[in-house]
């Protein structure tokens, strides 16, 4: 939304201001914004989380395709894994803000990867990233020597705008 003033002999808008976005309240979580309409918006904030460091040049090489390869051939959506059980040897979690030129408004969001023996699977569910956080805040999480392998059985619920892609933890060890 902006103001501006137009000279009325000419039509030409002589200034434009952009009516912002006022932040109400900030945390480490999320951040409360007041919209130019008056309404409030709640934007999470994404962590970044990996299980694992690469150590060695391949296994830099391969997280390094797995984040940059589109087409890559190894990485299956977790949205075709609905109502199949995966375990979680691995979490990679990348968050990143995605930018609507039409709007001019920054998304936040969050990539998770999760690595079950030699197969990775890949989702932006912000459902699955907080149901790993619960279940790792709960039973440990995979860097540390206490982890005991975690088995989810990967649910898809119907929503408005699709299916919403999460998590239910089926068995420990």
């Amino acid at each position: 939304m902006t103001n501006q003033t137009v000279n009325h002999e000419t039509g030409e808008i002589i200034n434009q201001v952009a009516i912002q976005e006022k932040i109400v309240e900030e945390t480490e979580q999320y951040v409360v914004k007041q919209l130019p309409s008056g309404e409030f918006k709640k934007e999470m904030k994404y962590q970044q989380y990996f299980s694992h460091v690469p150590e060695t040049q391949e296994e830099q090489i391969e997280l390094y395709n797995l984040f940059n390869d589109e087409d890559n051939d190894s990485v299956i959506p977790l949205s075709r894994m609905v109502k199949e059980e995966i375990g979680i040897d691995r979490v990679y979690q990348r968050p990143y803000q995605s930018f609507d030129e039409k709007t001019g408004v920054n998304t936040n969001g969050v990539t998770t990867y999760i690595k079950d023996g030699d197969t990775y699977y890949a989702t932006s569910s912000k459902t699955v990233y907080h149901k790993l956080r619960e279940m790792f805040q709960a039973f440990g999480y995979p860097n540390e020597e206490t982890y005991k392998k975690l088995y989810v059985k990967v649910t898809g619920t119907k929503r408005d705008n699709g299916v919403q892609i999460g998590l239910s933890l089926s068995r420990i060890g």
